[in-house]
């Protein structure tokens, strides 16, 4: 995680920003791909943001956060299911409701 502020200059009056750099993973995924554009963009970019290819990520981003708090589920080498062309992971299909923890202290706390 990497924590900055940065100094815009706005007129006569600066401005501070402060801003976080995350993994991917942990704070969001794109649904704007139809399935043909997805397939465009994975080609490009390495991420089909499409529906189905978001819903595999937010499984594989709480099976992660499930292991950060130290859970043993698998998270890596995970068979794969390629679906018009888009590869998707065939792993747990954990859902983790926002009672349950919105950070990963909070669900660490539930174990």
């Amino acid at each position: 995680r990497i924590t900055s502020k940065k100094e815009l200059k706005g007129g006569s009056n600066p401005y501070v920003v402060g801003y976080t750099v995350m993994e991917r993973f942990l704070c969001f995924s794109r649904v704007k791909n139809s399935t043909l554009e997805g397939l465009k963009s994975l080609r490009k970019t390495g991420f089909a943001e499409t529906a189905s290819s978001s819903e595999s990520e937010l499984y594989d981003s709480n099976r992660r956060i499930l292991a950060l708090c130290g859970c043993r589920i698998k998270t890596a080498d995970l068979l794969s299911k390629s679906f018009a062309g888009i590869p998707m992971p065939l792993g747990a299909k954990v859902v983790l409701c926002p009672r349950f923890g919105s950070t990963i202290r909070e669900v660490r706390d539930r174990f």
